[in-house]
């Protein structure tokens, strides 16, 4: 019996990072163990290898924001571990993940997980018996092997632009990795890629969309030219602390030329931070800002979303515009 948030967190680090072999055999089992939490839920499953945790952060506050009790799941976390499991932005409890430690845990006879399914099975069954409405669920690695495949067809399939990444596993061509991502698109799916995606990758896609009978939708990109000011103009209407901090990076990267940029209590580069700034349009920007207004928790924080625009360079935007929209998930189904 594990009776600290921290001997808990040091069980969960202490298992393997990766397994001897891969498949979802060890996350299956200990789910089936567990009632099958995962198949009375809702899930948006989001893979790729650029922007793939920021697209995850904005889908998560685009469903918040209509109402909905909304699961997150990420990897890895950026200040402490609580925050790879939330629901509407509050970090799971350390009362929680001592009860769901010893849960899972206590389920493992005969099983030898990694972390990451580990963690998995815990997210799953905290999401089901806290009734979320949907979950939105990031891969781990790759897609067609990782521990978060486990689940049935989900509302809607995400990949993000696909690089190159995890070589050594996921194989040292973009086909090869688009392959694996593209494992994660299930019978009958809904996919959303982004319209950046490699051009090498999206036969590859459409070929799994063709096999199991899924629908494969690429947004047109529709680049607007925003000037700077119009940025700043709009943003500054703003009355929240998080997009006036936002501006006055903004303002720092655009304007002066020093040698480093000061994001939270952490510096970088200038030429590294200009570098990844420029490679976001500014449409890009103003849709992330809106997504974030007013959000107060912990995750949400100016420099976690400032680390993940200027390093992931998120440009897959145009693809949840729809969400807005169409945000009734009953039409998903």
């Amino acid at each position: 019996m594990l009776t600290t948030e921290a001997k808990c967190i040091e069980y969960i680090h202490s298992l393997s990072k990766f397994g001897k072999k891969l498949g979802l055999a060890n996350t299956e089992l200990i789910l089936q163990r567990l009632g099958n939490p995962h198949k009375k839920l809702k899930f948006i499953h989001i893979a790729g290898t650029n922007g793939k945790g920021s697209t995850s952060n904005m889908i998560n506050n685009i469903l918040i924001s209509h109402n909905y009790k909304v699961g997150y799941y990420t990897s890895p976390y950026i200040e402490c571990f609580n925050e790879r499991i939330c629901i509407n932005n509050s970090l799971i409890s350390s009362e929680d993940l001592v009860l769901y430690t010893n849960r899972v845990a206590d389920v493992l006879d005969g099983i030898t997980p990694i972390e990451f399914e580990f963690i998995t099975a815990m997210a799953f069954l905290y999401f089901y018996e806290k009734n979320c409405d949907v979950v939105v669920l990031e891969v781990g690695l790759g897609g067609r092997f990782d521990a978060t495949n486990v689940i049935d067809t989900p509302l809607c399939n995400v990949i993000t632009p696909i690089g190159y990444d995890h070589t050594s596993i996921l194989g040292d061509t973009l086909e090869k990795i688009a392959f694996e991502k593209s494992g994660t698109i299930k019978q009958g799916s809904k996919v959303v890629i982004s319209p950046a995606m490699s051009k090498v990758c999206i036969p590859v896609i459409e070929k799994r969309c063709s096999e199991t009978s899924s629908q494969l939708i690429i947004p047109e990109k529709k680049p607007e030219n925003i000037s700077y000011d119009i940025l700043v103009k709009n943003c500054e209407r703003g009355e929240d602390k998080i997009v006036d901090e936002l501006v006055g990076i903004m303002i720092e990267i655009l304007s002066v030329k020093s040698k480093y940029v000061r994001i939270g209590k952490e510096k970088y580069p200038y030429e590294l931070v200009e570098k990844q700034f420029l490679k976001i349009e500014y449409e890009h920007i103003l849709y992330i800002l809106r997504c974030i207004k007013g959000t107060t928790s912990k995750i949400l924080n100016v420099k976690a979303y400032m680390l993940a625009v200027l390093f992931n360079a998120p440009n897959t935007i145009d693809s949840f515009y729809q969400l807005e929209v169409n945000h009734d998930l009953s039409v998903w189904n």
